[in-house]
């Protein structure tokens, strides 16, 4: 009779802090989906295979980081290094690394990208 109340109250107690704690701290999505915009500045090839694009931003961060293994690239296919004045339009994620000969540069990875004639 006792192990049988202990137990129920136990239940109880964890069903209670269960709900007590995700009504206290309710979970939230939260993207981190960045759109950017602009005029291409520069198009920088990295040591570690990316390609470095800075770009004169309408929206969204100067620096990003095209990866060709995982960024999508939308006609015209105009995005290789030294091409400047292009303007681009697309979404980026999660920061990611370019290894320079002299700094490492930590910016956003491009998703999708397109580019101009």
């Amino acid at each position: 009779m006792k192990f049988k109340i202990f137990f129920l109250l136990l239940v109880g107690v964890a069903l209670f802090s269960f709900l007590f704690f995700f009504v206290l701290f309710p979970v939230k999505a939260q993207s981190t989906i960045v759109p950017f915009g602009g005029v291409t500045l520069a198009v920088i090839p990295c040591v570690n295979g990316v390609l470095l694009v800075t770009q004169r931003p309408v929206t969204g961060p100067e620096k990003l980081i095209f990866d060709p293994s995982s960024s999508r690239l939308y006609p015209y296919f105009k995005l290789v290094p030294g091409s400047s004045g292009k303007h681009i339009l697309g979404i980026a994620s999660t920061p990611s690394v370019c290894n320079l000969v002299y700094k490492h540069v930590v910016a956003p990875k491009i998703i999708m990208i397109g580019t101009s004639e």
